[in-house]
């Protein structure tokens, strides 16, 4: 069995234990990428110096993140191949699995008026979105119009997504707020439209998280700004904007989580803050 038949094997074994489509794609676009370098070769014929170097050709240049990504799904390959007996060991025995890039890097007002320049209307209204709700990239992504519950007045509700990232966890839907301003937003992103994706590029096609990705990255290249500014910046934005205004336990329910020990990676108390809040304990 060469490497691409095993990776065609592990994809549909994820299909048929009807995981998050969300997790089949990260699968196939990390592991194919790998295929380019490994897809050919028996699996029983692959070695550990064939899996790094394939690793390596597949890293260069890649961000920290990606790296880890792309080796979680190596290891889970590999884990699943052994599991079938169909190698008789891992090809390695610890996968490179590089610490990722911190994402709580907040823009300033500057740095977001500087991002937003040159962007697209398209890409300013679903990044402004973003900034507001606290939503994950791929939640508003795949939010469609159908997906929205309006109520009476026909500008607030929710958007409910049956599938999202912690869905097999929770048992629950996620449900995203619409106050007025996001609502008013949605409506300016829909217009005359019934049914389809909330939000479309330029082209009219519905967004994806690698989409919105690039987006971000070439507009934060031509304003200069620091690398560690990443799109998944906004959610940290609008939670820790929630947390100082409306506590952290608001701001666990808006931002869709289990817990308010992950809502804790959101709360960055400026000096300003911790100074007055020194002088109130006086």
């Amino acid at each position: 069995m060469t490497f691409s038949k095993l990776v065609d094997l592990f994809l549909a074994h994820h299909k048929q234990n009807q995981s998050a489509q969300n997790t089949v794609v990260f699968y196939r676009t990390q592991l194919g990428q790998l295929g380019q370098h490994l897809g050919k070769k028996t699996i029983s014929a692959i070695g550990p110096a064939d899996v790094l170097q394939a690793l390596a050709a597949a890293n260069t240049g890649k961000s920290p993140t990606t790296q880890r990504h792309r080796g979680v799904a190596i290891d889970q390959l590999q884990k699943y191949a052994t599991s079938l007996q169909l190698i008789s060991k891992p090809w390695l025995a610890k996968v490179p699995k590089p610490t990722p890039r911190q994402r709580d890097r907040i823009p300033t007002p500057d740095e977001t008026r500087a991002l937003m320049r040159h962007a697209h209307a398209k890409f300013r209204l679903i990044y402004e979105c973003l900034r507001l709700s606290g939503a994950r990239p791929n939640e508003m992504a795949r939010a469609r119009i159908e997906d929205w519950q309006i109520d009476a007045n026909g500008q607030t509700g929710v958007i409910v997504l049956q599938e999202h990232k912690t869905a097999r966890k929770s048992g629950k839907p996620r449900q995203i707020p619409v106050g007025k301003k996001l609502g008013r937003l949605l409506r300016l992103a829909i217009g005359k439209r019934k049914t389809g994706p909330i939000f479309l590029t330029s082209r009219g096609h519905g967004w994806t998280v690698k989409n919105l990705s690039n987006q971000f990255l070439r507009l934060r290249s031509a304003a200069g700004l620091d690398p560690a500014l990443v799109l998944y910046s906004a959610r940290h934005e609008a939670g820790t904007n929630f947390c100082r205004e409306h506590g952290i336990l608001k701001a666990s329910r808006l931002l869709g989580h289990a817990t308010i020990n992950t809502t804790q990676r959101y709360v960055h108390p400026d000096l300003d803050e911790l100074k007055d809040a020194q002088d109130a304990s006086g």
